[in-house]
């Protein structure tokens, strides 16, 4: 037995398959690798979360055992454009050419009242030693890295 489909029920069936088809194409786009698209929305979220929490604070840190030691470095070599070359003092490891003090209290006050490029005047005190500090810059995680971690965070969330 033959049934015969009307037209009506062809275009309810087209539609169907369309709107089946529109969400299966948005959910690929939305859930791609298991992990939403991230939105405005969530990147400034996420911002407001973090606050400076992601913040790369450079600076030149030198180290030396007394405040007279100190106290000469500032007056002879604080304005020195690589004072971390000039083999005086104690410099911790720079990997990428500058020191980040984030998460040492003391070292991100003194920061956070300079400006770029410039030096403490007077040695500061800081672990039972005297302190050289040169701020050099404030690095921002981009939308692009925030994006990233978001992606990660879902990634973990959901088990992936």
């Amino acid at each position: 037995m033959k049934r015969k489909i009307s037209k009506k029920g062809l275009i309810i069936a087209a539609v169907c398959v369309t709107a089946t088809a529109a969400a299966l194409i948005s959910f690929g786009l939305r859930d791609k690798d298991n992990v939403k698209y991230v939105t405005d929305e969530d990147l400034n979220e996420y911002r407001k979360n973090i606050g400076e929490d992601l913040d790369v604070k450079k600076a030149i840190v030198i180290f030396f055992d007394t405040k007279m030691e100190a106290d000469e470095f500032v007056k002879n070599h604080g304005d020195s454009s690589e004072p971390q070359n000039l083999g005086i003092g104690a410099v911790p490891y720079m990997e990428d050419g500058y020191y980040n003090i984030v998460g040492k209290p003391v070292l991100e006050e003194v920061f956070d009242m300079l400006s770029d490029g410039e030096y403490t005047k007077e040695p500061i005190e800081y672990s039972g030693v005297w302190c050289y500090l040169k701020r050099l810059e404030i690095q921002k995680p981009t939308d692009e890295e925030i994006k990233e971690m978001i992606k990660q965070d879902q990634e973990v969330t959901k088990g992936g």
